[in-house]
């Protein structure tokens, strides 16, 4: 351990905090994360009945690519740290008087539309082709901090604007490659994890069925919840620590800087720096002094 590096606090070991421990605790950062409850893993944790054990989030996994490079990163091999299993079909989708199975495969894909929805095979290629674009435009810039406004002004995420296709929906999008009703749900599927219908979400997200269907998605053996549980002992095998039953009750500023962090027990601990993996909303409104909040008041 490097005793220059600063030391790091992170609020929450989920799946953000879990990957900011990993990567900075590899690094030689002096790395502690408190979670408040027993176990790591957040909304991808695990809940435990008898000899029964169920995740209590996602239960299955999706752009396996970010989690290899976060294990490459942190110089571990994620084949030998968890058993991926690929999912074919990718799950069967049900209606009232038919049902279709969903491939990952595009050959498999296209004989299965022209099975339940006969024409609408032709946009699969079509659907493939165009919101790969759409990916490769978009992932760019999801990638990374936007929050300055010179970001906005940059080359690439003015290139990528059109890809956003602002006014229209995901069920509109999705029209232009599927004639059928049904054949359209089926690739409204992932809206879902977003909580919206097809008909609301922004077209943007028809990236997400794109990229089910041309990376695939994974059962992890054990449970998804079992992620979690690996990259919880990478960080600690790379030196840091991580405080289970540890709830933080409100960060420490000095002026605009936060400078560490109090416990519910009112144990006070300082840090060079804070990562806070809590989701923003109860951030803003559970774990900053009163009186704080200029911009993000609670009733905002």
């Amino acid at each position: 351990m490097d005793s220059k590096k600063p030391k790091i606090i992170i609020v929450g070991a989920g799946p953000g905090g879990l990957s900011a421990g990993m990567l900075l605790a590899h690094r030689g950062f002096a790395v502690e994360i408190f979670e408040k409850a027993a176990q790591p893993g957040g909304r991808n944790g695990s809940l435990q009945l008898g000899e029964y054990k169920f995740d209590i989030g996602p239960t299955f996994f999706m752009m396996d690519f970010v989690l290899r490079d976060i294990f490459r990163q942190s110089g571990r091999d994620l084949e030998k740290s968890l058993s991926l299993i690929k999912l074919s079909p990718m799950y069967r989708l049900f209606f009232a008087d038919q049902q279709i199975d969903i491939h990952d495969d595009e050959n498999k894909m296209a004989a299965e539309l022209k099975r339940v929805f006969p024409g609408d095979e032709i946009g699969l290629k079509k659907f493939m082709a165009k919101e790969k674009l759409r990916f490769l435009k978009l992932f760019k810039i999801l990638s990374r901090d936007n929050n300055n406004i010179l970001r906005a002004a940059s080359p690439d995420f003015l290139s990528a604007l059109p890809a956003f296709s602002i006014g229209r929906s995901l069920y509109d999008a999705l029209g232009d490659y599927f004639k059928h009703e049904y054949a359209r749900l089926s690739f409204t599927f992932q809206a879902k994890y977003l909580g919206m219908s097809p008909w609301e979400c922004p077209a943007a997200f028809s990236m997400v069925p794109y990229v089910e269907h041309f990376f695939g998605i994974y059962h992890i053996r054990g449970g998804l919840s079992e992620t979690a549980v690996v990259m919880a002992r990478a960080i600690e095998e790379d030196g840091g620590k991580i405080h289970y039953n540890s709830e933080v009750k409100e960060l420490i500023l000095e002026a605009k800087k936060v400078i560490g962090v109090e416990l519910v027990t009112g144990e006070k601990i300082l840090a060079d720096r804070v990562i806070v993996n809590a989701d923003f909303s109860y951030a803003m409104n559970n774990l900053l002094p009163a009186g704080t909040l200029k911009k993000y008041t609670p009733a905002k």
